[in-house]
Formats: structure tokens, sequence, C-alpha cells
């Protein structure tokens, strides 16, 4: 997933429109689940600690956003993941609407790999 969105990505989700964020207690451990597999998934990943806003909220590595963050800044980090996905949706849907017009579709294996938490 990509770390950017256009314009339009954006405006789907604007601030006025209310998305669902998970209550922190719903962000447990699943059973079993090493607690590094954790951190290394909902923990401050190193490329927030570029912004003032993140860094004033002294979050740990192992604390993630665990409750710790104001709502309203979770719900604007949500916000940008879903601009995110809608940038690779329409991407995908032009790299696929190009096989289908040069008649490559049938011949044609599309693999979409992501990262952790991607």
């Amino acid at each position: 997933m990509p770390y950017f969105f256009k314009p339009k990505h954006a405006k789907m989700y604007p601030p006025e429109k209310d998305v669902a964020v998970p209550p922190p207690e719903a962000l447990a451990v699943p059973k079993g689940m090493p607690p590094v597999a954790w951190m290394a998934c909902m923990g401050i990943q190193g490329e927030e600690r570029n912004f003032a806003d993140f860094n004033a909220l002294n979050i740990t590595q192992s604390d993630g956003l665990k409750g710790q963050a104001p709502l309203e800044l979770v719900k604007n980090i949500t916000r940008g993941y879903m601009a995110c996905a809608s940038y690779v949706d329409d991407q995908v849907g032009l790299m696929l609407g190009a096989l289908q017009r040069l008649g490559l579709v049938d011949d044609t294996i599309v693999v979409l790999w992501g990262g952790a938490c991607v």
C-alpha cells in the first residue's frame, strides 16, 4: 500500500464523514500471538516520528495506538489509510483495464502482495 494518495481519494473520506474506529479494548493481542508480532504491526514503526503531532504524544513502540492517541487523530489516520486503499484500487483497475484492451487478460496472473499490516 502506498503512503500517498491523490486529492480525489482524500475527498472520498472527508473529516465530516465519521469513520468507524475499534475501541482500544478491541486492539488486544490475539491469543497465541507473540508480542513482537503485535508491536511490529500496531506499534510506532518509525516514520511517524517525523511528525511533530506524533512526537508530542510520547507513544512508545510497545504502546502502539492502544487508547493513547486522541480519537480524532486515530480517525484521521484511518481516513488516510482508506484513501490509500482507494488509490491502490484505482491503480489495479487501470492495470486490469489495460490488460483487457491489449487482449492479455486471459494470459496474465495478477498478484497483489502486501507487507506487514498492509
